[in-house]
């Protein structure tokens, strides 16, 4: 890792993409810069406790921890938002489209009202599990420790097994479920939650053979 003026880095939209959009992950080019060895730290040292620079933001937490299980842990947010909203545009469409037929044959589609409660109800648990991510992660910082071998395969199993639970499947282009649709199957297939990994590095530590955790450089 590496600092240099801003003046000296190029942006280029190389971010042309169907899903997705809101990222911004655009390209960043350099020509000719030289990076002096005072401006060089290695991830490792970035990325763990107490890294170069702490003493310049002295009241945040971040900084006296290992930062990597929040860094890895930022993608649940927008998968959660993402299925948050994928369900308020399914309950909308449903509800226009009973709205337009007689009573007696809105109450024969009971399987949609039974999807949509199953829905509901998945989404309510991965706002749970995500709120016990967020505390177990902000209680540690306020403590000045980073997390456990075990606080550590626990997260990555449960951010894994959150983003596997926000599924929905759409293929018409009209549907404005489409769009969260797409995003959501390429934020999940992201490293920090993949479900394989995640599943296989828990199952190990819980057997007493704990492999990497995937959080060393």
């Amino acid at each position: 890792m590496f600092t240099l003026s801003i003046d000296e880095v190029r942006i280029e939209d190389a971010w042309h993409v169907t899903v997705m959009y809101g990222t911004g992950s655009k390209d960043l080019r350099l020509d000719d810069v030289f990076v002096s060895d005072t401006w060089v730290v290695s991830q490792s040292e970035c990325f763990g406790p107490a890294p170069a620079g702490t003493r310049h933001n002295p009241d945040g937490y971040l900084s006296d921890v290992a930062f990597i299980p929040y860094l890895g842990s930022l993608h649940i947010g927008p998968v959660l938002g993402c299925a948050e909203g994928a369900c308020d545009e399914c309950v909308a469409a449903l509800r226009n489209r009973l709205a337009t037929e007689e009573g007696a044959v809105a109450k024969t589609r009971p399987l949609q009202l039974e999807r949509l409660a199953e829905s509901a109800a998945q989404l309510s648990c991965a706002r749970h599990l995500y709120y016990a991510i967020a505390f177990l992660l902000h209680s540690a910082g306020v403590a000045g420790r980073s997390l456990s071998a075990q606080e550590l395969v626990t997260l990555k199993r449960d951010r894994a097994y959150l983003v596997q639970q926000m599924g929905t499947a759409v293929i018409f282009e009209a549907s404005p479920v489409q769009r969260h649709w797409r995003d959501l199957q390429v934020m999940a297939s992201h490293l920090d939650v993949n479900w394989e990994t995640a599943m296989l590095a828990y199952g190990d530590f819980a057997m007493g053979h704990p492999r990497c955790l995937g959080y060393e450089w």
